[in-house]
C-alpha cells in the first residue's frame, strides 16, 4: 500500500474540507511537534442592557462615525480605562521634592 501524504493546501477552507474526510491517525508519521503555539488575544464577551431611549442615541452617534455601536462603546471604554489608569498613576506618585 503506498504511503499517504498530507497535501499542500492553498486555503484554510481547503484544508478543513480535506480533513473532514480524512483521519489524522493515518498521517501521524508526517506530523511534527510544535513548541510554541500562539493564539490571538483572548476576548471576553460582555452583555450590556440598555433601555431603548438610551440605545437610540448610541446608534445615531455610531452611524455618524461610520462604525457599529459595539465599536463605539469599546472605544469609549478603552479610552476611559486608560484615563483612569493615568489618573491612578498620578495620584500614587510621590509629591515633588522641595
Amino acid at each position: 500500500m503506498p504511503r499517504r501524504r498530507i497535501p499542500d493546501f492553498k486555503t484554510d477552507e481547503e484544508a478543513a474540507e480535506w480533513w473532514d474526510t480524512h483521519d489524522l491517525t493515518d498521517y501521524e508519521d508526517e506530523l511534527e511537534p510544535v513548541d510554541n503555539v500562539t493564539f490571538g488575544p483572548l476576548r471576553i464577551v460582555v452583555s450590556l442592557r440598555f433601555a431603548c431611549e438610551e440605545f437610540k442615541p448610541l446608534r445615531l452617534m455610531a452611524a455618524a462615525k461610520g462604525i457599529d455601536v459595539e465599536t463605539l462603546l469599546h472605544t469609549w471604554i478603552a479610552e476611559r480605562v486608560r484615563q483612569e489608569q493615568a489618573d491612578q498613576t498620578v495620584a500614587a506618585a510621590p509629591p515633588p521634592a522641595e
